[in-house]
């Protein structure tokens, strides 16, 4: 875990991208999520207020850095992309210093 990263990823949808439409163009990303190198885990959720947030940890910063250039081509991404309200994306890394 000496360089374990979780990616912290909030932002909004669309105004026409219901809960369910989001949740569905976010597991069409995960076998390519899956198959990149260093990734651990991935949570998707949904405050009160509308907003979301996706966390993703990962072995490395370099891994997810890797991951984050790549995901505009993936397979699902477009989907995905497509329900996010552009320009609301916050992208955050943080180092790991306790996984339970």
């Amino acid at each position: 875990m000496d360089d374990q990263t979780l990616e912290i990823v909030t932002f909004k949808t669309v105004s026409d991208a219901s809960p369910d439409a989001v949740l569905v163009a976010g597991q069409g990303i995960l076998p390519w999520l899956h198959a990149q190198p260093g990734f651990l885990s991935r949570h998707l959720g949904q405050a009160e207020d509308g907003q979301w947030v996706d966390c993703v940890r990962w072995e490395t910063k370099a891994d997810a850095f890797a991951a984050a250039d790549a995901i505009m081509s993936a397979p699902g991404a477009a989907a995905f992309m497509g329900v996010i309200e552009p320009g609301s994306v916050v992208m955050r890394h943080y180092h790991v210093t306790l996984a339970a």
